[in-house]
């Protein structure tokens, strides 16, 4: 039952993580769209994103 609740709360986590994510991509994506940069900023965005989802997922295994 705790590891279900724990499993629950990281899921969560990281699913509000994600969505977050999601919300700050959309916002660069408007935002960025006319600069030389985009590309770049993208992609720092998304290894980011990925490093925090990472950190996230593996602090589910504390347990």
């Amino acid at each position: 039952m705790i590891f279900f609740i724990s499993f629950a709360v990281d899921f969560f986590i990281c699913f509000f993580i994600l969505l977050f994510f999601a919300f700050v991509l959309a916002f660069f994506n408007a935002f960025f769209l006319f600069f030389h940069f985009y590309r770049l900023v993208l992609f720092f965005v998304y290894l980011f994103s990925y490093f925090v989802f990472s950190i996230s997922f593996f602090c589910s295994y504390d347990l």
